[in-house]
């Protein structure tokens, strides 16, 4: 067990005082509850340089996890700096030393959610559209304060979907966010995480432009949160339930290209499912423009003809968003507040 699981009860710099560890922990981290020195409640991510000893390279190891505190630390100040609201907010961070011998613990300490959009979710009518319009609505806006500042998330998906109660939702987790110019230290194009989550193309054998990649992620993701909110079921999940066998990602040499069709195929029963949701028509055909299997066809139509601004741009998308929670407000539907 290495210090960064053993803070409780620690008070740290400004007063905050370490709780309960939440849960066991994390693969990189171990999280805490900590009280403010007004009372006020929060939740710290600490790391050290215990696990790096367990890996072959010990060295690589440390640099891996010195690089993604300050790459999170920055990007919790480029977020406050710039006011982006739908970012959930860092308030302190620093680092100290259980005992003279041990090696520091590294900690972030951010605003507390009460849960995130799955068990926000598990509350709500399946007629219900207020709450679903409101939460994508503020994903789509949260992702796109990060884009105009060269930011992509890359993993945004329902647990990173952070509840405040009546302020809405918030996006969490920075850690795998890049900047133009700069790969996030933790994420791997090769190593695209949970499947369930991951665009097609990162489950087979396609690479383009680093940039136009990143973005293009952003949008299926966000696109995938629509399916979840109507479907209870991520995109890549379902697309995967309905592939042929041989055009299955987990097929050995079975490549993108190939598999394109299929997944084409897939698609469409996806999108039908929606269709017979009660997902608005409008907000169906967005879910087409932005999960496309292709890469190369994600985004508005228009912006495609019109061969300016960014095809993975999701300003279009938020615009369409308001119109749906006006349309929303207009039949006097409660609990419907953009933001």
């Amino acid at each position: 067990m290495g210090p960064a699981e053993r803070m409780e009860g620690l008070t740290l710099a400004g007063g905050w005082t370490v709780g309960k560890q939440i849960g066991s922990s994390h693969s990189r981290s171990a999280r805490y509850h900590v009280t403010g020195p007004k009372g006020e409640r929060a939740f710290l991510k600490a790391l050290d340089f215990f696990r790096a000893y367990e890996a072959k390279d010990t060295l690589a190891a440390m640099d891996d996890i010195i690089s993604s505190i300050r790459h999170e630390r920055d990007l919790i100040e480029m977020c406050g700096e710039s006011k982006m609201s739908r970012i959930v907010r860092g308030l302190a961070y620093g680092d100290i030393r259980l005992e003279e011998n041990e090696h520091a613990v590294w900690y972030l300490i951010f605003e507390l959610a009460e849960g995130d959009v799955r068990h926000e979710l598990a509350k709500i009518d399946p007629n219900e559209q207020a709450w679903r319009l409101r939460t994508l609505h503020q994903a789509a806006v949260g992702l796109t304060q990060m884009h105009r500042r060269g930011l992509c998330h890359q993993n945004v998906k329902p647990s990173h979907l952070l509840a405040f109660g009546e302020l809405g939702v918030k996006i969490g987790d920075l850690s795998t966010t890049s900047r133009d110019g700069m790969p996030a230290p933790l994420f791997d194009a090769d190593s695209p995480g949970d499947p369930i989550y991951a665009p097609p193309e990162s489950l087979y054998d396609f690479r383009h432009g680093q940039g136009l990649e990143r973005r293009a992620r952003d949008m299926y993701l966000f696109g995938s949160l629509i399916s979840f909110v109507y479907l209870e079921i991520t995109t890549t999940t379902a697309l995967l339930k309905s592939l042929p066998g041989p055009w299955h990602p987990r097929e050995a040499g079975t490549s993108f290209e190939e598999a394109l069709p299929y997944l084409d195929d897939a698609f469409d029963v996806v999108v039908q499912e929606l269709r017979e949701s009660a997902a608005p028509p409008a907000l169906v055909e967005a879910f087409r423009e932005l999960c496309s299997p292709d890469p190369r066809r994600r985004g508005h139509p228009r912006t495609h003809a019109e061969r300016h601004g960014s095809r993975y741009s999701l300003e279009r998308y938020v615009t369409l968003l308001d119109l749906e929670l006006s349309r929303t407000r207009g039949q006097g539907i409660e609990g419907c507040r953009a933001a």
